[in-house]
């Protein structure tokens, strides 16, 4: 398409195949194009959107693609809503190249071979009263190389049953959850992720809850930082933000290589029933928790290793470990090293 302020309405039975051998559509430097309510199937890439495009994607079934269903690229950007892309390609939506993606509605990507949604290369993800779930995918959605993301209030994400981490932010990416809801649950490996140099905030009474994934609910390293916090005078939003951990095959929040876990003001943090321990620190990392409940796990409660620090207060915790590398204050009784 080359042609700007263009709509295309399939009225639920247009179908814009792509024979396999062609990207089906694509998209390149123009604005204002509207495609809605179509199959889009079998492309090499389901839809490309290049060179500045803009383009709004609305009630569309994307499937059997070889690469992407969708392929945001070179500084364009898509708002996509009510949308459900399928199994086929190796990602479902492929964000890259300082490209941005705004998701209102309810939007499904699952049975990708790679991630379902892909924020890439300085990229951004926007959920703005939106829904979006990535289930049975490789990795669930990945927000990576300098990207972000931002969840606001009225928005979900939620990433069931992928094959390694449902949601996971990585080289230098951040993550803000500014009073949505976060679910990650029956992944492979661990329920959420930030890893090299990356973050996340969870602000506004906004809620993580992570459980019954195979390893860690909450996992941080290589100098990762997890934040949370809510001053209502600030956000204008009242009540506590949550994060719970439950039932995970391993810790309910592992925190590792210098990562930091912090909470500060109106917050609340469950973990508990999983197979490991509550919370683990280890190589260097930090614990900064109030008004936690950290108990009946099948390790430690709280357990910290090889030079890390814990500032625990205001809080319920079963069992206490550390050795004697480590540091401890707050008023759990514990002190670490042992004097």
């Amino acid at each position: 398409m080359n042609t700007s302020n263009l709509t295309l309405d399939g009225g639920s039975i247009g179908i814009i195949d792509g024979g396999s051998t062609n990207n089906a559509v694509i998209i390149t430097g123009v604005h204002g194009v509207a495609l809605s309510n179509a199959t889009v199937r079998n492309g090499v890439i389901g839809i490309v959107i290049q060179a500045g495009g803009i383009a709004t994607l609305s009630g569309l079934n994307l499937s059997g693609d070889s690469f992407d269903n969708v392929l945001i690229t070179g500084n364009s950007s898509a708002t996509i809503s009510d949308t459900q892309s399928g199994s086929g390609p190796v990602n479902g939506v492929d964000v890259e190249s300082t490209s941005s993606v705004i998701f209102t509605g309810q939007a499904v990507s699952s049975g990708a071979i790679a991630f379902g949604i892909n924020i890439g290369t300085g990229s951004s993800l926007t959920l703005n009263g939106a829904t979006v779930r990535v289930n049975s995918n490789g990795l669930g959605i990945q927000i990576g190389v300098g990207a972000s993301g931002f969840i606001d209030p009225a928005s979900s994400l939620v990433a069931l049953n992928n094959a390694t981490t449902g949601i996971t932010v990585v080289s230098g990416s951040h993550l803000v959850n500014f009073g949505g809801k976060m679910e990650a649950a029956g992944n492979k490996i661990n329920g959420f992720s930030a890893d090299s140099k990356s973050g996340l905030d969870l602000d506004a009474a906004s809620v993580l809850y992570a459980h019954n994934n195979t390893q860690d609910g909450v996992h941080l390293e290589e100098t990762s930082v997890l934040n949370m916090f809510n001053t209502t005078a600030f956000s204008g939003v009242p009540g506590d933000t949550v994060l719970i951990s439950q039932n995970n095959g391993q810790q309910g929040i592992g925190v590792h290589g210098n990562s930091e876990f912090h909470m500060h003001n109106q917050v609340k943090l469950v973990s508990s029933n999983n197979g490991g321990g509550g919370a683990l620190a280890d190589n260097g990392s930090a614990l900064i928790m109030i008004n936690s409940n950290l108990s009946h796990n099948a390790g430690y409660d709280v357990d910290l290793t090889f030079g890390s620090r814990g500032d625990l207060s205001s809080s319920r915790i079963g069992d206490i470990d550390c050795d004697a590398t480590s540091l401890i204050r707050g008023d759990t009784g514990k002190t670490c090293p042992a004097r």
